[in-house]
């Protein structure tokens, strides 16, 4: 016999891009989810980053998303204020408490989530789910952060309570400079 369609461990995939969450001072920010075709609610696997959530080697940072959701998890993958598709200005760690807090409970409250939402993810990501902890979100049950800090003034932005010019001027320009032009290129603003 002939066997169609995908293997069995395999399952189909509903993606939906760009959804606008509006954040409580009215901010929208583009969230894209990837869940399973099912009816049942799922737990969340949320990843909010400020790298671009359309490019594939930056979201592997995090894992794969696709296998994520094919074990059975709704994944939600949120571009930061102010960068990419999300409105706002970005203004780096001072507003993913809130928008981080805000984020879950959109999640949360979807039909497709069965209230349960974890974060996953490295470096900026990491830092994105501690500063929403902070908030205490009651959609949050999990997180697990790697290759960032719970400390930004003396560790990663900050040595010793000197803030870290050079480091924070490198990781501005190289990972936001050419996405920020576009980004105002295509608003029409230069």
């Amino acid at each position: 016999a002939v066997r169609r369609g995908p293997p069995p461990e395999i399952m189909n995939l509903t993606i939906e891009k760009n959804l606008e969450v509006t954040m409580r001072d009215g901010v929208v920010l583009a969230t894209d989810v990837y869940r399973p075709q099912t009816t049942a609610a799922l737990p969340v696997v949320m990843l909010r980053l400020p790298y671009n959530k359309e490019n594939p080697v930056l979201l592997f940072l995090a894992g794969d998303i696709l296998r994520v959701a094919q074990a059975g998890y709704a994944v939600v993958v949120q571009d930061c204020r102010g960068t990419y598709a999300s409105g706002g200005e970005f203004n780096p760690y001072f507003q993913e408490a809130r928008d981080g807090a805000d984020a879950i409970a959109w999640a949360a409250s979807q039909p497709w989530c069965n209230g349960t939402v974890g974060t996953m993810g490295a470096s900026y990501y990491g830092a994105t789910q501690w500063l929403a902890a902070c908030e205490q979100p009651a959609a949050l049950k999990a997180m697990a952060p790697f290759i960032t800090t719970d400390q930004y003034y003396d560790r990663w932005t900050y040595q010793g309570g000197a803030f870290q010019l050079g480091f924070m001027l490198q990781w501005a320009t190289a990972t936001f400079g050419v996405g920020e032009v576009v980004r105002r290129l295509g608003q029409g603003r230069a």
